[in-house]
């Protein structure tokens, strides 16, 4: 029985069998050679995700497709992740402080920086906070071998753009004189909104998968 084009249970299932994202361009691909004479803009793609979100916001499902650096991927939403974590057992994810917050801030906008060029930003110390950053891995330091001392200099990793829910730093909101207060609430409705990332496999309820992948 030949397959039927049908884009959103297509991704779908594409979504539930893999354990690691997937990439828009590589499922763009898949289609084009599965259905050759069906083209797919990756656009289109974009608008199947919102579409298929949209519909399991409103029947209060548990999951939700999310996009990252790597690609789509499924994940608990806020709310269902954390009854999770409390079946499991596992303790609550350590929420930023305050300092933490206003140096991501800093680093996100200023990248590659220096600690003394945060603290020369903040007038404070940034020890704790940078430390803490890295141990959550949302940021990293490499030396730089072309200034004086050959000083640590911090960037935002791959995970930080997965906790934002973005591809690229070039989709955050502008920085702008006077604007530190909206950049640290964006980051607090992030990291707010970060859930498991863990891939929903097969194990799924099968009325799940039909339901929530219908057009």
């Amino acid at each position: 029985m030949e397959l039927e084009f049908n884009l959103k249970k297509l991704l779908w299932s594409v979504l539930l069998s893999m354990g690691e994202p997937v990439s828009a361009k590589k499922f763009q691909e898949f289609i084009h050679r599965s259905f050759p004479d069906r083209f797919m803009a990756l656009s289109e793609l974009k608008l199947a995700v919102e579409e298929m979100n949209a519909k399991l916001a409103g029947d209060g499902a548990p999951e939700e497709i999310a996009e990252g650096p790597e690609g789509y991927y499924i994940r608990l939403t806020p709310a269902f992740a954390e009854a999770v974590r409390a079946y499991k057992g596992e303790p609550k994810p350590q929420k930023m402080t305050a300092a933490a917050m206003e140096t991501l801030s800093i680093i996100t906008y200023r990248q590659p920086i220096t600690r003394a060029q945060m603290e020369a930003i903040r007038g404070v110390n940034c020890d704790s906070p940078v430390q803490k950053l890295v141990e959550l891995e949302l940021i990293e330091g490499r030396q730089n071998e072309e200034l004086p001392g050959r000083p640590f200099v911090f960037s935002t990793t791959g995970k930080f753009l997965q906790m934002c829910g973005i591809k690229s730093l070039s989709e955050l909101p502008q920085s702008e004189a006077g604007e530190d207060e909206r950049l640290k609430e964006f980051f607090k409705k992030a990291e707010a909104g970060q859930t498991q990332t863990e891939i929903i496999t097969t194990q799924a309820p099968v009325e799940t998968t039909e339901d929530q992948a219908k057009a």
